[in-house]
């Protein structure tokens, strides 16, 4: 493999023709490129006419219906009584908290 060439010599004999620059395009169904331009170039076309039936609501669009009195009622109270609740477990965590520290003091 020493003396072996890179590439073989009769890879390099006659070197390929070149296709000249400006040939004729491979496509010829396909529009010059002039005409792309001008097609972008021409102003928009009208939409549509707007459909005659409006489009549904969403259900997340829609207002909720509001509450009744007694709903709220309802809701206050539950929320008071778990306050109080946590309320109730922080005092016990507290002297739970007194109790140890007396315990490790005495």
């Amino acid at each position: 493999y020493a003396g072996a060439p890179v590439l073989g010599a009769q890879y390099l004999g006659s070197p390929l023709p070149r296709p000249p620059l400006f040939s004729t395009p491979l496509y010829t169904s396909s529009p010059p490129f002039h005409s792309l331009l001008a097609g972008l170039a021409n102003p928009p076309r009208q939409s549509p006419d707007p459909p005659s039936v409006s489009p549904p609501i969403s259900p997340g669009s829609e207002s909720p219906p509001q509450p009744t009195p007694v709903e709220v009622e309802r809701r206050s109270s539950s929320i008071a009584a778990l306050r109080m609740a946590a309320r109730e477990h922080e005092l016990r965590l507290e002297i739970l908290r007194q109790r140890h520290q007396t315990d490790l003091i005495s």
